[in-house]
């Protein structure tokens, strides 16, 4: 069994430096990004670097907090 000190097991994403961007310069549309899963996906991948994209259908109030979090952690976001 593995472990997250194993050399060989990659880090989880929340689990990063703030400097590790792995996903600099990459650009994500996160659908449902408001709800359900979704905002933890397109936080993780504006944590990461990638400049993020909130679509959602209804609830603009939440996708809006989600692109505030996401800026926050220096990523490009917005709602769509």
């Amino acid at each position: 069994m593995t472990g997250p000190a194993d050399p060989g097991t990659a880090p989880a994403i929340g689990s990063l430096p703030a400097a590790a961007k792995l996903l600099a310069g990459q650009k994500a549309l996160v659908t449902g990004a408001n709800s359900g899963i979704g905002p933890a996906v397109a936080l993780a991948l504006g944590r990461a670097g990638a400049d993020v994209v909130v679509n959602y259908i209804a609830n603009a109030a939440a996708a809006d907090e989600v692109v505030e979090e996401a800026q926050q952690s220096g990523s490009k976001a917005y709602a769509h």
